[in-house]
């Protein structure tokens, strides 16, 4: 139960807000460079498919059903999870997300309608990349660095896109961190 550990959004007032502020705003100039600006948008897909083909290139080989059915599982049971993760986080903060305040469109495949029906904080997307990443520096730690770097960009896509507040991400990356150790602990 996040709600037990993590400390909630930063208030208007508060200087982690002035720094979501600049994060945005720092993103925006990031959005039309190659190849960054480029992987923002692809880094705006969810799900088992978008996270295995996401860490595949690091890992050193295609991460699939076929080729290999366990990884690709446990990814699924981590994107649930993910997800359920932040729901009641999200449902109760209810923050609006940076590009609904600013009434931009986002830099994704996602639509200004669709971020003004949903919440920012805390991110999904980053809880479940950075849980993701986690897990394969793991299993593979001689790709370590890279794996985390990739994990890293994915989840700071979502501040550059728009799509998410700087904190949001920050602290999704310490609630897939404490939802990974819970897991790791489970029969």
């Amino acid at each position: 139960n996040s709600l037990r550990y993590m400390p909630g959004p930063p208030d208007l007032y508060d200087t982690r807000f002035e720094s979501d502020i600049k994060a945005y705003f720092n993103g925006k100039t990031v959005r039309n460079t190659k190849p960054r600006g480029e992987q923002i948008k692809t880094d705006a897909g969810y799900g088992t498919a978008t996270l295995a083909a996401t860490f595949s290139d690091q890992m050193g080989f295609v991460i699939n059903q076929t080729n290999s059915p366990k990884l690709w599982r446990f990814i699924n049971d981590i994107a649930t999870t993910g997800g359920y993760l932040c729901n009641q986080t999200k449902n109760l903060y209810a923050r609006i997300r940076p590009c609904v305040r600013f009434n931009e469109n986002p830099h994704s495949s996602e639509t200004l309608r669709e971020m003004k029906s949903s919440y920012s904080y805390p991110s999904a997307h980053t809880a479940t990349a950075w849980c993701v990443g986690l897990t394969m520096a793991a299993l593979n730690p001689a790709k370590q660095d890279t794996l985390l770097s990739r994990a890293y960009q994915y989840c700071q896509s979502r501040v550059y896109g728009g799509m998410h507040w700087q904190s949001d991400v920050d602290d999704a990356r310490r609630m897939s961190a404490a939802c990974l150790a819970r897991m790791l602990a489970a029969p």
